[in-house]
């Protein structure tokens, strides 16, 4: 192995696992060799989480003197097809005994199917992708912020700051992440100068009910300055949507009306197809990971030999291997935030058992009171603390991306603001298309000041997101 893969290797070894790993160094704390074993669930719509979370954990293992740590799966299944889901959820309710960690799905939904399946006082349950309101205060604990905190610090301000104050809204009803980003529009709008206009909001639980709807729907936003979108990407009722909007909206263009201005959650930036990018002047949000960390974790990634990288391909799942193919997983631009969340979760998890395992009885004997009272530093997302109820205590910084026509492609996100500690602020120097129409700053309804601080973060956002998109496809020419 070359010897500045090895150097990074060190580098992201110390960052990931610093903590213990002095503790190591300095002769402190040594004890038998004791086992952790890590459980992974991979979802074939997000392979690149177990790809990294893999990795992580085979790095864990070899910094760590005294324990070893093992990996392995449940299934290789899609989140959205129901037989998948009581797959899992049978996997893990007879085999789930034997993790002393296991890293989520990343689905709502499905994790609250395994509320009752997993024994939480003995096994860490601990996920980097799923929000629902629904989980709080259950076994499960959450690195990323739950949908209330996104709505609440990202969306309202947002919204308030390009000056839109009435709201229509899309819900995939039997969806929980879904129902729970609604219900933090209901909770936190008004109170935040935006209102939701009922006559403008429906509910959909299917792709007939999609297509049936609609219309109707379409001609009632005219009414409202802009749309909200509670759907999870993954779903084809949301792909549906999304192409009846891009024609709705192309009709309304040569009818000389404007263009229906539509606002997505996070899991619309995460997915890997950019569904939402085909209706120009629409936004989405994101959480903006520690670039340094982030970036010398995939270099270091897609620096390793082959033959170890085919090994890693087959243990999730993945009998054919292709180098390029594990390449291409290995790196990401920085709209797969959710991987950083995962490799948080793991980490984090990883530093309480082995806290726990030194002293069970300062937790009561639980593993999830070790996990909820730790702290994670440096890491991907920032500082990472826990609630008692399992959610996450500390805020992420967000990214906004702004769907614009292109110079290299039809459409193309760009970077148009940030939002630090609930503050989110949009440069007036920003091209930012709203709906047909050019943004500028006098449109707000609410000023708010720049402080050179900010400007500055969103200069280093915005330098963030060309140089991790330059990485990947740098990698991919390889």
């Amino acid at each position: 192995m070359a010897r500045s893969t090895l150097c990074r290797l060190l580098i992201v070894a110390i960052v990931l696992f610093a903590p213990s790993f002095i503790l190591r160094a300095t002769g402190q704390g040594v004890e038998p060799i004791k086992a952790i074993h890590v459980c992974d669930t991979i979802r074939a719509e997000r392979l690149q989480k177990s790809v990294r979370i893999a990795f992580s954990a085979a790095l864990a293992s070899s910094v760590y003197q005294g324990y070893n740590i093992s990996y392995r799966t449940f299934g290789n299944y899609t989140g959205v097809v129901a037989a998948d889901r009581a797959s899992i959820v049978a996997d893990i309710a007879t085999h789930g005994s034997q993790c002393d960690i296991i890293v989520g799905t990343g689905s709502s939904t499905i994790e609250n199917l395994l509320l009752s399946t997993i024994n939480t006082a003995t096994t860490m349950w601990v996920d980097g992708g799923s929000t629902s309101m629904l989980l709080v205060d259950t076994g499960i604990t959450r690195v990323i912020p739950n949908d209330e905190a996104f709505v609440r610090l990202g969306w309202l301000p947002l919204l308030r700051r390009l000056g839109i104050k009435t709201v229509g809204m899309i819900t995939l009803g039997n969806n929980n992440y879904a129902t729970s980003l609604e219900g933090g529009l209901r909770r936190f709008a008004l109170s935040s100068g935006v209102s939701i206009v009922e006559t403008s909001a429906v509910t959909v639980n299917s792709i007939d009910e999609v297509v049936a709807k609609a219309p109707n729907f379409f001609t009632s936003a005219d009414a409202v300055d802009a749309v909200m979108v509670n759907f999870p990407a993954t779903e084809d009722s949301f792909k549906a949507f999304v192409t009846a909007a891009a024609a709705n909206n192309e009709a309304r263009r040569r009818a000389g009306k404007n263009a229906i201005v539509y606002f997505f959650p996070e899991d619309m930036c995460s997915s890997t197809d950019d569904k939402w990018l085909q209706l120009p002047g629409s936004f989405c949000l994101s959480y903006l990971l520690n670039a340094t960390v982030y970036q010398t974790f995939l270099t270091t990634m897609a620096g390793r030999e082959p033959t170890v990288d085919r090994d890693l391909w087959q243990i999730i799942g993945k009998a054919n291997f292709s180098e390029k193919q594990y390449r291409n997983a290995a790196n990401t631009n920085e709209a797969f935030a959710l991987d950083g969340f995962f490799l948080d979760a793991l980490a984090i998890a990883l530093q309480a058992t082995m806290a726990f395992l030194r002293d069970p009885a300062a937790f009561s004997n639980s593993r999830t009171v070790a996990l909820r009272r730790a702290t994670l530093t440096s890491a991907f997302s920032g500082t990472v603390s826990f609630l008692e109820t399992g959610v996450r205590a500390t805020a992420v910084p967000m990214i906004v991306y702004n769907s614009q026509p292109g110079t290299l492609q039809p459409v193309e996100r760009v970077v148009v603001g940030v939002a630090v500690d609930g503050a989110l602020n949009v440069s007036s120097a920003t091209r930012i298309q709203l709906g047909d129409r050019q943004w500028k700053d006098a449109d707000s309804a609410a000023q708010e000041p720049w402080s050179n601080t900010q400007i500055g973060f969103l200069a280093w956002a915005i330098a963030v997101s060309v140089a991790l998109t330059g990485l990947t496809v740098a990698t991919i020419l390889l």
